[in-house]
């Protein structure tokens, strides 16, 4: 158990710093030097790449055996993290206005 949390730790920090390191303007200037016709498509091969690698991560973290973290209802859990996650992705500047 301890092992598959610790790849799943892995899976995804390479998630996120492959996604943070192909977003980046040095990595899309490198592309648009190197090769045009290619950095035409690089937006398209961008979320191909992240939703991919998105999938196997996610496949792997529910193929892994869990113990219940809560001892509240499934959906108070859920409703709080798609709360979180919704408020993270939101610009406070953007809801100042509400």
């Amino acid at each position: 158990m301890t092992l598959q949390i610790i790849l799943l730790t892995l899976f995804w920090v390479i998630f996120y710093g492959l996604h943070s390191l192909l977003a980046s303007n040095t990595v899309k200037d490198f592309v648009k030097q190197r090769s045009p016709k290619l950095y035409r498509f690089y937006r398209l091969l961008y979320n191909l790449i992240a939703f991919v690698s998105l999938a196997l991560v996610l496949f792997y973290q529910f193929s892994i055996p869990s113990k219940m973290l809560s001892p509240l209802p499934y959906w108070v859990s859920y409703g709080a993290y798609g709360f979180l996650f919704f408020w993270s992705c939101c610009d406070v500047h953007c809801i100042k206005g509400l």
